[in-house]
């Protein structure tokens, strides 16, 4: 018979000895920062547009509004596969769409992702 192995309490983290007690600028600082939850879905929007396919098609979209069919051709990658990065982006609120007749024409969501866009490529 085996025996089940003892899950392990999770330790909490322990304040480090020696730090050196904040100045005035540093606890100013430190209040202003956004609480873990919001840090933590910027860090996620952030990996988003990290994936080389999907920071291509925001490139493109920052150039001009596209559709699905154009997109593809663009990238290389199918339209299923292109629709699919697309629905990761418009969820994060990278990109939105405009319907004309039956095509879904894609845009920047606004100029924020353009400069965001354009800074990371020209560093």
């Amino acid at each position: 018979m085996k025996r089940k192995k003892k899950a392990k309490a999770a330790k909490s983290p322990k304040k480090a000895k020696g730090l050196a007690k904040p100045n005035d600028a540093a606890r100013q600082v430190k209040q202003k920062l956004p609480g873990s939850d919001q840090i933590q879905e910027a860090a996620a929007r952030m990996r988003i547009i990290a994936d080389p396919v999907r920071f291509s098609l925001l490139y493109a979209l920052s150039l001009s509004p596209l559709c699905v069919n154009d997109l593809s051709a663009i990238s290389g990658i199918s339209q299923s596969g292109t629709s699919h990065q697309l629905r990761l982006l418009r969820t994060a609120h990278f990109v939105a769409t405009r319907k004309k007749g039956k095509q879904v024409f894609y845009r920047l969501d606004d100029a924020n992702v353009r400069r965001l866009i354009r800074m990371a490529i020209s560093s």
